[in-house]
Parts: C-alpha cells; sequence; structure tokens
C-alpha cells in the first residue's frame, strides 16, 4: 500500500468504530480500552510503518474489543498452522483435565491426558492464549483457546513461536510418555464470508472462524462429514436415546448456517412431529450461529406461549441515519436514530431483525413434550439468542457445560454489506433497462448533476460481472469511474458508490476484511431490556463434563439430562 492507503485503511476502520459499532461505549466501560482513540492515534502513524505492522496493529487494537463479532484480517500471505488432534477439556471430580479426543497420529491416541505443554502445565497455556482471544466473558474465552490451540488461524494470530511442541502425556493405559509434534502450515480457511450461507445478509449472528474452524475439523476427524453434509439440512441431527426404559428425543443443531430460515424451521417441526415425547434434549454446544431468524423461529416449536423475538437497535449517529435514508429494510429505526442524534442518546429503539412478532408464531407449537437446553461457552450469538429466548419464555431448563455462554449478544455485518447499505446517492429502480443496453439516461445525467457529478457527452457505461453490491455498472468519464450497483434485498433503487468522496466509508484495499456488530440484542419477556452480550444467561444446572463425555458420545450428560426430563 501507498503510505495514504495505509492511512485510508486505519481511518475507514476508525469511522466504524466510532460511528456504527454498537457496543463502543459498553465495551470501553467494561474493558478500559477506547479502540476508537487507539485507532485515530494509529492512523496518525500508519503512512510512516510498513503494512504488516500497520495489519498486525489493527488486529491487535480489534482483539482488545472482546466482541468476537468484530474481527479484522488481511488474508494475502497468511497461512494457517495444525497440529493433527484436537483437546478438550473435561473433569476429574473438581479438577479440569485436557484430553486428546480426535487425532490423525498413531503417536497421540484419544483420551491421553496433556499434562504439559512445553514444559508448562496446559491449564496455563490455555489461560495464556485465552488472552489474545476476542470474547466477552471468561468462559468464552477460556473455550476458544483450547479451539484454537491446535489450530492457529493466520488471519487471527501471529505464527506459532515454536517450530514443535513438545507434550507431557498420561496414556489410556495410564503410563506416562512424551510426543513431539511439529506445527503444519496449511492453507487458510475460508475468508471472513465464505463459510456463511446467503441467508439475509444483513441478518447474522455467527462466528465465522468457528463456523470454519469446527466444519473443517469435522470433515477432518468425523465419519458422518459425507453422511451429514449431502443432507438439505445437515446441520441438524436428531437421535433417539434410552432412560430409564423410555426414549428421549436428542436434537442436535450445529449450527444456524442456513439460506431460508422459513424451510429451516419446517425441516426442524417435521423432525419432532415423529420424535419420541417423553422429552427433547435440544443441544446447542458448539454451535457458532447463523441466520437469526433461523434461530428464533425454532422457539414456538416447544411452547404454546407467544413468542417476543429479541428487539435489535442501532448507534443513534450520523453514518447510521445516513445509511436508513437509503434502505427500506431499516426505515423502523429511523425516528428514533434521529431522535438519538438529537438528544444525545446512544440507541435507537428496538424491533425485530426481520419481519413482525406474528412471523415467529405462525406454526404454533410442534413438540407436545417437555424440553431441555444443553449449551456452552462455545455457543454463539443466533445460538445464545435461541438460549435467551428459550429461558426467558419460560419453555424448560437450560443445563450449561462451562461456567457462561459465549454471550454473543448482536447482529454482524461484513465490510461489504455495510458499503453496499451507504452509497453515495440513488438512481431510480427502471433506468436500469437502459444502462443495460449501453445508454445513459437523462434521469441518471440528472442525478449525477443534483450530487455534485455531472457527467459530460463522453461518459460511458457497461455492464460488469455482478460482485459484493449486486448487478453491477461501471460509468466512465475520462478519469472519474462509478460504480452502479443493485442490491434487491437492499432496496428498490440503484446505487451510486466511488472511491474517495464517500461521506463515512470507502472500499477497503484488496484482502482486507472487517466485520463487527451493527445492531445490538436486547432480550424479552422476563427479562424485558437486558443486554444479551457479554453478560450471557444463568443456567438452570452447570455441569462439568466427565471423561466418559468427552470420549463416549456424552453419555453422562445426555443421562443427567434424560433424568431431568423424567422428573419434569
Amino acid at each position: 500500500m501507498t503510505p495514504r492507503e495505509r492511512e485510508n485503511l486505519v481511518i475507514q476502520i476508525f469511522k466504524i468504530v466510532d460511528q456504527l459499532f454498537v457496543h463502543r461505549r459498553m465495551k470501553t466501560a467494561l474493558y478500559g480500552v477506547d479502540a476508537a482513540a487507539l485507532l485515530y492515534h494509529l492512523a496518525t502513524r500508519a503512512a510512516d510503518m510498513a503494512d504488516a505492522d500497520v495489519h498486525r496493529a489493527i488486529r491487535r487494537i480489534v482483539t482488545q474489543i472482546r466482541d468476537r463479532h468484530t474481527r479484522y484480517s488481511f488474508a494475502p500471505g497468511t497461512q494457517d498452522y495444525v497440529l493433527p488432534f484436537t483437546i478438550e477439556r473435561a473433569f476429574d471430580g473438581s479438577n479440569p483435565i485436557y484430553l486428546i479426543t480426535r487425532s490423525v497420529s498413531e503417536w497421540l491416541p484419544p483420551g491421553s491426558r496433556v499434562v504439559r505443554w512445553n514444559g508448562v502445565p496446559t491449564e496455563a497455556v490455555v489461560r495464556e492464549l485465552a488472552e489474545d482471544v476476542a470474547a466477552g466473558n471468561d468462559a468464552a474465552r477460556h473455550a476458544l483457546a483450547l479451539v484454537f490451540l491446535t489450530r492457529r488461524l493466520g488471519t487471527r494470530f501471529d505464527p506459532p513461536r515454536e517450530y514443535e511442541v513438545r507434550l507431557d502425556l498420561v496414556l489410556p493405559d495410564g503410563s506416562t510418555g512424551e510426543a513431539r509434534v511439529q506445527w503444519a502450515p496449511v492453507p487458510p480457511l475460508s475468508s471472513l464470508q465464505g463459510a456463511v450461507a446467503r441467508g439475509a445478509p444483513w441478518g447474522q449472528g455467527v462466528d465465522t472462524d468457528l463456523l470454519s474452524v469446527r466444519r473443517d475439523q469435522f470433515r477432518t476427524f468425523s465419519t458422518r462429514f459425507a453422511e451429514l453434509d449431502a443432507l438439505a439440512f445437515g446441520n441438524v441431527d436428531l437421535r433417539v436415546v434410552r432412560h430409564a426404559d423410555k426414549d428421549f428425543a436428542h436434537l442436535r443443531i450445529f449450527d444456524f448456517n442456513v439460506d431460508d430460515a422459513d424451510d429451516f424451521a419446517g425441516h426442524v417441526a417435521g423432525l419432532l412431529r415423529s420424535a419420541p415425547r417423553s422429552g427433547v434434549i435440544i443441544d446447542l454446544r458448539g454451535n457458532p450461529g447463523g441466520y437469526i431468524k433461523a434461530g428464533e423461529l425454532l422457539l414456538q416449536l416447544f411452547t404454546g406461549g407467544t413468542i417476543q423475538p429479541h428487539g435489535f437497535r442501532f448507534r443513534a449517529s450520523d453514518a447510521v441515519d445516513f445509511m436508513i435514508a437509503s434502505s427500506s429494510n431499516y426505515s423502523a429505526w429511523a425516528a428514533t436514530v434521529q431522535q438519538g442524534r438529537r438528544l444525545g442518546a446512544e440507541h435507537s429503539t428496538t424491533f425485530p431483525i426481520e419481519d413482525d412478532e406474528s412471523a415467529y408464531n405462525r406454526i404454533g407449537r410442534v413438540y407436545p413434550g417437555p424440553s431441555i437446553l444443553v449449551v456452552d461457552a462455545l455457543a454463539f450469538s443466533t445460538a445464545n439468542m435461541f438460549t435467551a429466548g428459550f429461558k426467558d419464555h419460560g419453555i424448560g431448563p437450560v443445563i450449561c457445560t462451562d461456567e457462561n455462554i459465549a454471550a454473543g449478544g448482536a447482529n454482524n455485518w461484513p465490510y461489504d454489506v455495510l458499503r453496499a447499505s451507504l452509497p453515495a446517492f440513488l438512481l431510480a429502480p427502471e433506468v436500469d433497462s437502459d444502462l443495460d443496453k449501453g445508454t445513459i439516461p437523462g434521469a441518471v445525467r440528472d442525478a449525477f448533476a443534483s450530487n455534485g457529478h455531472g457527467l459530460s457527452a463522453a461518459a460511458t457505461v457497461r455492464r460488469l460481472p455482478p460482485d459484493r453490491l449486486g448487478d453491477l455498472w461501471e460509468i466512465a468519464d475520462g478519469s472519474d469511474t462509478y460504480l452502479v450497483g443493485k442490491r434487491e434485498w437492499l432496496r428498490r433503487e440503484l446505487a451510486v458508490y466511488f472511491d474517495g468522496g464517500n461521506r463515512f466509508v470507502d472500499d477497503l484495499p484488496p484482502g482486507a476484511e472487517l466485520g463487527f456488530s451493527i445492531r445490538q440484542a436486547v432480550r424479552r419477556m422476563q427479562s424485558d431490556g437486558l443486554v444479551l452480550e457479554d453478560e450471557g444467561i444463568t443456567a438452570d444446572h452447570y455441569y462439568r463434563m466427565t471423561r466418559e463425555d468427552v470420549l463416549g458420545g456424552n453419555a453422562k450428560l445426555i443421562e443427567f439430562a434424560c433424568g431431568l426430563l423424567e422428573d419434569s
């Protein structure tokens, strides 16, 4: 990048944190780090820094926000580093132990306990790595550190400092041993949005890193990957489990990463109609989230009560006001954003993220028996919203296998959705047919002129392949180039974009990506008005995973949950 490009990159991210990041004041108060101030200071130095140092500095500032939804990456030239096994935490009484649960190395058999990592107690290594993980509570940071202990994403972490890892082990037969394992460089996992289904691009609540890592691990270690991957909704698995001479349903939802929320809810409803009636265990452990509406639509299937979905609110800022004015999708928030700007309020009022309340009650109760929910600190965002809704509506008890859920309480956007939502100005929708013919009609010329960008008689237009801005045309006028995009999910009108003259954001350099929290989730019913982010929920039962659970298909956990269902 040129010095000016480095400076501009930091300024774009500063603007987002300053004007659009919905948790800004809360995160600053909680963790004592004002990321906007740090970015502003970095912008004054970026021109004189090396590209790699700028990217590293941005990434570290973003990590200090402690928001898993907010992440910065720069993919070119990066690679991931992996070890050929996974580690999970279990408990021996009240003492945590770290077990190899899946492995492709004969020297590291599952069931081996990792006592020390390069001579350091494993617990201490995990806690040290947890400080480099962006998450809003200790339980989530610890759980994520375990995931990233054996896979270091090049977009999130510096390369491992050591060439190999020395493990002191207690093997499954009780003998002790030592293993040395080298880090293997591998191509990076999919980019920020590469793993995410289309869904509603503006309605996601997902940890894209965890979604990618989990699917990669499932592909590497699970014999069921091909079976589930071939299904239309392979992210859902319903089994029958036996306890005390009764059949119970175990509904595992691996993620909410779907294209159509209504189809997904219909599919799950169909599974439940044929499930045993003694009770259902809904298992969201490790669920990184996905399409928010898809998660909230499922709540109605387990209760006869009326579901009130989470409310979501924007920052009351100039940038949000400008964005809302350019899309009817967000018109419900317009009045309170404008009032917030006038009165100095931090946020708008809240509305469901998509549709109205009736949409979340259209199917109604499908499963007539009792329900119980199992979650952990890796359940995130949409999975957390389902958890909070399940508890707030009194549907059933919640079991947490960690000290808290991940407590991701926001709708996150990738930069391309924000860029599409912040055009310079709009054009009438009917001009697309003229642009397709290679002509610039008078209505387009008038719109450009009224916005201070008059087009000469020599200006030309051509169709480009669709990209993040939707259907795309390029208008060239001498040295000036404008892009005209059409995203029907965002607005009827066509939108005009150009670099260097936009009021709020410009394009990021090739390879740079940013995702961030744009709307904050607010709980309803008995927890009306409470924020989910960082706080999480108070579970009804806290369960410590045993060796038998992490190595033997969660047998003890399922037995515990079935016992609670039997007593309900």
